[in-house]
């Protein structure tokens, strides 16, 4: 059943109608846009990864962009967001062929069910968008079929291989403290104003006054000075961590409040150290590091058989694939009107 919740969710704008505004762009659906291992990746498919996501930047994107979207160079590096999203779809697809080519390494096949909720899938992105819409992306049910296809083999090979990753993680491995802090600030500091002498001087006033008020009651400070209390769990090893924060840490006892912390970026902190062991954070970085681990296993695999693999791309043919029909998404005016 993931399977068919996976395949059924894979075509996100299916959700709600799409039309273009203009034509239909001329890209030869049977043209050879990439060779991977020998096998032949079609400029038709290439050319709907690309427009699937031509859609989300049109809907998302376009109101900050401006109409000139396309053809900007968001990166200053000489390239153009078309170029961008070109090259995006075509690693997208030389990644799923790749997993697809390792399907049996994992023992991973694609079954009625899938095959059933990919049908459905198709079905279903059809009836809910225009003709236009879809003449202009060049998808064809063979085509969306496809990359459906592909897509799942995506996920379940994906999966297959982070399952293979190491999932043991040592309290002292993933140990986290935590702790309530005070940014100390005055309204001057909230404005933007250049610094100034008399700046420094209230500051440092006031910091006087709040650490020593922490001191004897530390949650009171947020009701007396309307400074907000904040809270920051960490590894006591963590280098990204501000150095002077750890060590000022490192010296408390639990429950205690430490003396003005200034900050490597000159943020003035009064801070309590609330658990030297937090359970609860430690469990969650150990979430994280075995998530990493994965996602770094995941990635060398591809890394790995990318490098295996013989790769050739016809630029000419991919240079046909434009964005210059842009998309509108068509939502259900009963639904709005109802909703609103």
């Amino acid at each position: 059943m993931k399977a068919k919740g996976f395949a059924a969710s894979a075509l996100a704008m299916s959700a709600a109608a799409m039309m273009t505004l203009g034509g239909c762009g001329g890209v030869n659906p049977n043209e050879t846009a990439a060779v991977l291992n020998g096998r032949n990746i079609s400029a038709g498919l290439l050319n709907f990864a690309a427009q699937k996501e031509a859609v989300n930047y049109d809907t998302y994107y376009l109101p900050y962009y401006g109409t000139d979207m396309w053809t900007s160079d968001p990166e200053e590096d000489g390239t153009t967001m078309t170029d961008d999203i070109r090259s995006d779809a075509l690693d997208e697809l030389k990644d799923m062929y790749l997993l697809e080519e390792h399907m049996g390494d994992y023992n991973v096949t694609i079954s009625q069910e899938d095959e059933a909720a990919i049908n459905a899938a198709v079905d279903s992105f059809f009836a809910e968008n225009s003709a236009n819409a879809m003449n202009k992306m060049g998808a064809t049910k063979d085509i969306v079929k496809e990359y459906l296809r592909l897509e799942t083999i995506e996920k379940k090979v994906g999966d297959a291989i982070r399952d293979t990753a190491d999932t043991e993680v040592s309290d002292e491995e993933a140990a986290q403290a935590t702790i309530s802090y005070y940014n100390i600030v005055v309204p001057e500091d909230e404005d933007g104003e250049e610094d100034s002498e008399a700046k420094k001087v209230a500051k440092d006033l006031l910091a006087e006054q709040v650490v020593t008020a922490a001191k004897v009651d530390f949650d009171k400070v947020e009701e007396d000075y309307g400074l907000t209390k904040l809270t920051l769990s960490f590894g006591m090893d963590d280098e990204s961590e501000d150095a002077n924060m750890l060590a000022a840490v490192k010296k408390l006892s639990e429950g205690e409040v430490s003396d003005l912390v200034k900050t490597e970026d000159d943020d003035y902190w009064v801070i309590r150290l609330d658990s030297e062991f937090d359970r609860e954070a430690t469990d969650e970085k150990k979430e994280e590091i075995v998530s990493e681990r994965q996602s770094d296993l995941y990635y060398e695999k591809l890394s790995e058989y990318s490098d295996a693999a013989t790769w050739e791309t016809k630029d000419d043919v991919i240079k046909k694939i434009n964005f210059n029909t842009l998309y509108q998404m068509a939502y259900d005016e009963e639904a709005t009107e109802t909703a609103g």
